[in-house]
Order: structure tokens, then sequence, then C-alpha cells
């Protein structure tokens, strides 16, 4: 896996969770630790706001811990 490779220099994964009216994996990927930026959030409500439906919606997780 990415997170046990010593030499990835990986920190987060994304995906494009397909999000329909008819199906969305939405619900898999946050169950699956996966969430919305900030970013990504925005432009999705700006998007719903103004009648343009995104079909997918991108989410991350983060496989390294971030260190204080």
């Amino acid at each position: 896996m990415a997170d046990a490779d010593i030499f990835s220099a990986t920190m987060f994964l994304t995906v494009e969770a397909l999000d329909t009216k008819e199906y969305s994996v939405v619900k898999f990927y946050q169950n699956c630790g996966f969430e919305f930026s900030d970013v990504a959030q925005n432009k999705y409500n700006y998007d719903s706001m103004f009648g343009n439906q995104p079909t997918t919606r991108r989410m991350y997780k983060l496989i390294i811990p971030v260190e204080d």
C-alpha cells in the first residue's frame, strides 16, 4: 500500500466520486475515510446554486499522518 512505501512521497489520495440522482458512491468513500476539501465543497455549492449539477465530487484521504 502507498502508506507503507518508504520511497513514496504521496500524502493523500484523491477520487472523483460519481454523484448523480440515479447513483452515488459518495457515502462509500466517506465510509472509507475520504472527505471533501473546502475548495471542492465550495465549487459544488456554487455549481449547484447556478443550475450546473456536477456528476462527480472530488474527495481526498490523507494516507500519511501530518505531524504537528
